[in-house]
């Protein structure tokens, strides 16, 4: 995550009078306004509060956000809880407690660590959350548990107005392969039950799930009509990316996603802090229909509501893309 303000967009609440230069967004959404993208709190308010908290998902909704990120992974008793990925020993206090010593493993990659798949949901309810970045506010640390998936969805249903779920779908792959855990279940099907015993089933209910396996969400859109938007590989995410070709974008659409999940870099380009021009993947996106989310923005006020507005070549334009993930 990226802890620069960027220049293309100002943190600022915006009146009605200014929003009514600004382009409609058409999310799709029931209840949800099209005068503003969708802002989505990656983790809630993650630079206040230890992300993945019920604290801090509460938090980002006062503040203004319009949508909340959960990376939804497995226990190993399979409930499903939010968190960044599978690991706990950055985020909680797990490497602290003599009693779970045993269960640091060593994932298929050799990297060691403690994972949620080698804990019940009643053990990581004893653990307590901690901030993973040093410059962050660790007042709250030590005192906090991690979500579940449910605690997650009350906390949305409780808002007076439309909070958009924005769930990712962290690794699949690494619980669906554990075919002793899963029992011929995929973390795909366990998701979609739960968010319909939720009553999220519609293409415009408030749920958009995301993935960066391409597999995983084509199946997902074969599976659901809830939104599923799609991470491109990283080649489309470097600092000079290269640009998917239109075949590809016309594929991803006749995939049956919603829209891409794509790193601000390979959006826009912006030197010494000032933004030269776009990328030509929004327009080539919208142009079939594909929406855009665009992440890692920070905010640095109290606030998630923002206004985008991009100078390009010296002509001030908007730049419409559809949501942003932001960081505090």
């Amino acid at each position: 995550m990226l802890w620069i303000l960027w220049p293309v967009i100002a943190a600022v609440a915006v009146d009605a009078s200014r929003m009514r230069d600004k382009p409609k967004w058409d999310h799709e959404i029931s209840g949800t306004s099209n005068r503003r993208p969708l802002v989505v709190a990656d983790g809630g308010d993650s630079g206040a509060l230890p992300g993945h908290t019920v604290a801090a998902y509460r938090s980002a909704i006062q503040r203004g956000a319009n949508a909340l990120g959960c990376g939804v992974v497995l226990s190993k008793d399979r409930h499903m809880l939010c968190n960044g990925d599978t690991r706990l020993g950055h985020v909680t206090d797990v490497g602290q407690r003599g009693e779970f010593t045993e269960l640091r493993t060593k994932d298929k990659n050799g990297f060691k660590d403690f994972f949620t798949t080698e804990l019940t949901l009643q053990q990581i309810k004893t653990l307590r959350k901690k901030q993973a970045k040093l410059g962050r506010d660790h007042q709250y640390d030590g005192k906090l548990e991690v979500a579940t998936l449910d605690e997650y969805i009350d906390v949305i249903k409780e808002s007076t107005r439309t909070i958009t779920m924005s769930i990712t779908l962290a690794s699949p792959q690494t619980f669906n392969e554990n075919i002793d855990m899963m029992n011929g279940i995929t973390l795909e099907q366990l998701l979609l039950d739960k968010l319909a015993a939720r009553n999220y089933t519609r293409s415009t209910d408030a749920c958009i799930l995301e993935t960066e396996d391409y597999r995983t969400a084509v199946n997902l859109a074969a599976m659901t009509k809830l939104k599923v938007m799609y991470t491109p590989p990283t080649e489309y995410d470097t600092i000079d990316p290269g640009q998917p070709s239109e075949k590809q974008l016309k594929q991803w659409k006749e995939d049956g996603f919603y829209g891409l999940k794509i790193f601000k870099d390979a959006v826009i380009i912006s030197r010494d802090r000032q933004v030269n021009h776009t990328r030509p993947i929004v327009e080539k996106a919208h142009s079939l229909g594909l929406r855009v989310h665009v992440y890692h923005f920070t905010t640095t006020t109290s606030t998630f509501s923002v206004s985008i507005t991009i100078t390009t070549f010296g002509t001030n334009t908007t730049l419409s893309i559809t949501s942003l993930l932001m960081d505090s």
